[in-house]
């Protein structure tokens, strides 16, 4: 519920809508304006006839300018309101070919020759402000979703801190239990179950941050070189206890290379990719990581025992938000954001992430990035 006379951030304010006239300001000191055209414009509009001395004050609430053909002025016009915000409609006698290339390049909407005919004017106008109708309303849209979008981020952004501070207490909490009752198997149990779901938690968080970030293209990288063998050790440890609570075995292939990364994305990728194992994968299975050095690349690795992915799913496996019909069978929580995360990191390092179905049962996806020049050197 909200206060009376409060709106919600995410609903779009319509702007008033209250019919008006259009207003056209008219700037043509070497064009006489018949009467009869003056009185049919006059009908359907609100006519301010001016000079270009006066246009200052005039133009910001003009909705179309009829004017002679001055390039200069038209294009003095422009650096203020553009095509689309502010049609300019020229009236003068038959141009030479430089002088309609000057006016287009200038700015104009539309010519007309000299004399006009009443109803070609009318037409040409109504066109005109048809257009520039359907932009201000396009234009309007654009800005009510990009206030939204930032409404979204910085409540997303707000939210994720808030409850990254309880989880750290949290984690904090039973580590020290840990050393007061670990001789206890149901207490080791149960804290074994805390430490799983804070780090369950804390994956939903970094998702949900990480996404906003690449969205609003905030994500940097600090590169440094990376040894293949000491990130995945560290990537395989963070997720031992999620892997015990389903006595899944994390077993470390043969690895090899160094790349030139940054080590905290690097670290997620293969971190969401071990994580994925694990939810996917059955009790008593087994998800194996490891590296090689094929040409002037490193392949990364990650292998699972689950049910792999139905082949008709395989083309939004990487998108946000996609619905695949696996389901994890531990009922772990997933935002649907953590392999978008992964390809985004990794294109990101100039490198690209496959995912293909194992030969007897389960999923191999595979992170292919550039060899350092040390590795690449190596391996000739």
């Amino acid at each position: 519920m909200q206060p009376p006379g409060t709106t919600s951030a995410m609903t779009p304010i319509i702007p008033n809508r209250t019919p008006q006239r259009p207003r056209l300001l008219v700037i043509l000191p070497s064009v006489r304006i018949p009467a009869g055209i003056k009185q049919a414009l006059e009908a359907e509009y609100t006519v301010t006839i001016s000079s270009s001395d006066d246009l200052a004050r005039c133009l910001p609430t003009a909705d179309l300018i009829l004017m002679d053909n001055r390039a200069d002025l038209v294009a003095l016009i422009r650096q203020q309101r553009s095509m689309l915000e502010l049609p300019i409609l020229v009236i003068a006698p038959v141009p030479s070919n430089s002088e309609m290339v000057r006016l287009l390049q200038a700015g104009i909407n539309d010519y007309l020759h000299a004399p006009i005919e009443v109803d070609v004017l009318i037409a040409r106008i109504r066109t005109q402000l048809m257009l520039k109708k359907r932009g201000d309303e396009q234009t309007f849209a654009l800005q009510q979703m990009k206030r939204a979008y930032e409404t979204r981020t910085r409540l997303m952004r707000i939210v994720s801190h808030d409850l990254k501070n309880p989880l750290n207490t949290i984690r904090l909490s039973q580590h020290y239990l840990r050393q007061t009752v670990g001789d206890q198997p149901e207490a080791v149990e149960a804290l074994d179950s805390i430490e799983m779901t804070v780090n369950n938690m804390n994956d939903l968080i970094m998702d949900f941050l990480d996404s906003a970030a690449l969205e609003s293209g905030r994500v940097s990288l600090k590169l440094e070189m990376i040894e293949m063998d000491m990130l995945i050790w560290e990537a395989l440890a963070r997720h031992s206890a999620a892997a015990n609570q389903k006595n899944i075995i994390l077993l470390m292939g043969e690895t090899e290379g160094t790349v030139l990364a940054d080590r905290k994305r690097l670290l997620q990728v293969l971190t969401n990719l071990i994580s994925n194992g694990i939810k996917y994968g059955p009790v008593d299975s087994v998800v194996t990581i490891e590296s090689q050095i094929k040409g002037s690349s490193v392949l990364i690795s990650v292998r699972d025992e689950g049910p792999g992915i139905p082949e008709a799913e395989c083309a939004i496996l990487f998108e946000p938000f996609s619905t695949l019909t696996p389901r994890p069978t531990g009922d772990e929580s997933s935002t649907g954001l953590g392999l978008w995360i992964v390809r985004e990191m990794v294109e990101m390092h100039g490198g690209v992430v496959r995912y293909e179905a194992a030969e007897k049962r389960g999923s191999i996806f595979t992170v292919e990035l550039p060899l350092s020049a040390e590795s690449l050197k190596q391996a000739v």
